[in-house]
C-alpha cells in the first residue's frame, strides 16, 4: 500500500459494499508461480498482470486465482459475472490510509474501528 501512495500525506477514504458469493467456474490457478514469475506479485509495477487479465479475458476464460501482492491472500479475478451467484449482502466497510504516517484504519460500520495496522508490517 505504501508504494502506491508515497508523497500523499493525508488521509485516503475509501468506501466498499462486501458480498458472499458462490463461484461456479473453472479459474486458472497462478498461486504458487510468483517464483518463476515475480511480476505476478510486483508491487511497483501492474504492467504485467494487466496484461495477463487482458490476454485471459481475451481468451474468455472464467478468471484467474493469484497471490496477493501486498498481503498472505488470494485474488479471485472473475472476468465472467454470471459465474457468481447466490450473492448475499455482508456489510460495508471503510477504508483510511496514510501512506506517510503509515496508518491504516478499517471501519465497519463507519466510524467504528474494526482493524487497524501499520502497513510497513506487511512486508
Amino acid at each position: 500500500m505504501l508504494d502506491s501512495y508515497p508523497a500523499e500525506d493525508r488521509e485516503i477514504v475509501t468506501d466498499r459494499r462486501v458480498f458472499n458469493v458462490r463461484c461456479q467456474a473453472l479459474l486458472l490457478d497462478l498461486r504458487g508461480k510468483e517464483q518463476a514469475y515475480p511480476e505476478l506479485t510486483s508491487r511497483t509495477s501492474y504492467a504485467f498482470t494487466q496484461e495477463l487479465g487482458r490476454y485471459v479475458h481475451d481468451q474468455q476464460l472464467n478468471g484467474l486465482l493469484v497471490a496477493s501482492a501486498r498481503c498472505a491472500g488470494t485474488n479471485a479475478a472473475i472476468f465472467k459475472p454470471e459465474r457468481l451467484t447466490h450473492a448475499r449482502h455482508r456489510s460495508y466497510v471503510t477504508y483510511r490510509l496514510n501512506a506517510v504516517r503509515d496508518t491504516f484504519v478499517a471501519e465497519r460500520p463507519r466510524g467504528r474501528r474494526w482493524l487497524a495496522f501499520a502497513p510497513s508490517t506487511l512486508g
